[in-house]
């Protein structure tokens, strides 16, 4: 009696040895994966309270530092608000910066450093004694933090003689009024 030999056909040889290649890579994986005990996986949130946060970042809320900062600058702006609600000083404080002879002009620059307003005039008035005075007025211009005179520039020829003249300057406007001290400048 012969013995035949049996042939499987191709179109079950490749499945066959693909679920053999899967079942080899598949059951060592698996093992391996159940069996390392660091499962990640979690569905319990109290896990996560209270710890860090890996970039660094804490949402824990403000600090006792951070509070108390914030209560000075609570201070800060209450005092600052308190200091809006007073009157403008009626006293104008002028700070001559500059006064001096360049070339053919008398120069004088000043500024008012307790106010803050729109609106006022400067005035530059040289004297000297035997003379007519001469002088100059310009708008007042706010800036940052206080104001500013405007250009208080006399040209040489005004002036009708050579020599120490006495430079005061005023500032004047609805609310406010004031004299700089004296100060002298030598006309050539």
């Amino acid at each position: 009696m012969k013995i035949k030999n049996k042939k499987y056909p191709k179109q079950l040889i490749i499945p066959l040895i693909a679920g053999g290649v899967l079942l080899a890579i598949g059951i060592p994986a698996v093992i391996y994966f159940t069996q390392r005990g660091d499962d990640t996986t979690t569905t319990d949130p109290s896990e996560y309270i209270n710890k860090p946060i890996s970039n660094g970042v804490d949402f824990s809320g403000p600090s006792s530092a951070d509070l108390e900062d914030n209560k000075l600058q609570e201070q800060k702006d209450a005092e600052r608000a308190e200091l809006d609600k007073q009157p403008i000083a009626t006293n104008a404080i002028i700070i001559i910066t500059n006064a001096a002879q360049f070339e053919k002009t008398v120069e004088a620059r000043a500024y008012i450093n307790n106010l803050y307003e729109s609106g006022g005039k400067c005035t530059a008035t040289y004297t000297k004694a035997g003379e007519q005075p001469v002088s100059i007025t310009s708008s007042a211009i706010p800036d940052a933090k206080s104001i500013q005179c405007g250009i208080l520039d006399i040209a040489r020829d005004q002036f009708p003689a050579a020599g120490n003249w006495s430079l005061q300057i005023t500032y004047s406007s609805p609310k406010a009024s004031g004299s700089s001290d004296s100060q002298t400048v030598v006309v050539k």
